[in-house]
């Protein structure tokens, strides 16, 4: 009777053991999967504003003001990418997209917008340096005061109001009765 109570208290434990390790592995794939979506989600907001200004995403501008649309476009798209990263910085497909984004606007970075390089992750400088805009990442010391960086709120209204302004319809012309 001794022995068939022992093997039951071991079966039990057993039994428990295999459902926690399995919760275990369920809680860890979930995390992954919440990561993934996170990153989706904040690379989204970034395509989207791409899709509604296709002339900032092809960095083309004429005039200050759409310089500076330019330099807020640039900025929230290395935003997004730094969020992208922080949820899945070490998975390849990520890292080669946010790359090819980096290398649309490789110009700016390694001109006007070098001096803002040195605030981002080492994660988010080392694809600088795979794409060629910077030789090595920058130290930690010279990264850019908060104080410098553009503001985030000044950059979405900057350019939403741009491109609000450009599908605004003409008003219908109306004809005497």
């Amino acid at each position: 009777m001794q022995a068939a109570t022992f093997l039951l208290g071991v079966l039990a434990a057993l039994v428990g053991a295999a459902g926690y390790f399995q919760k275990v592995r369920k809680d860890r794939a979930d995390a992954v999967r919440s990561r993934e979506i996170s990153a989706r989600a904040a690379w989204e907001k970034y395509l989207l504003l791409a899709f509604a200004n296709p002339k900032l995403s092809r960095a083309c501008y004429a005039t200050d003001d759409e310089f500076e649309a330019y330099e807020w476009f640039v900025s929230l798209m290395l935003y997004a990418a730094e969020e992208v990263l922080c949820y899945v910085s070490l998975d390849e497909a990520w890292n080669k997209a946010i790359g090819d984004q980096i290398g649309f606007h490789k110009d700016y970075l390694k001109g006007p917008g070098r001096k803002y390089l040195g605030g981002y992750s080492v994660e988010l400088q080392t694809i600088f340096v795979q794409k060629g805009v910077l030789r090595r990442p920058k130290p930690v010391a010279e990264a850019v005061a908060i104080q410098e960086r553009p503001r985030l709120s000044r950059l979405i209204s900057v350019i939403t109001r741009r491109s609000r302004d450009s599908r605004r319809p003409e008003p219908p012309v109306r004809r005497g009765s």
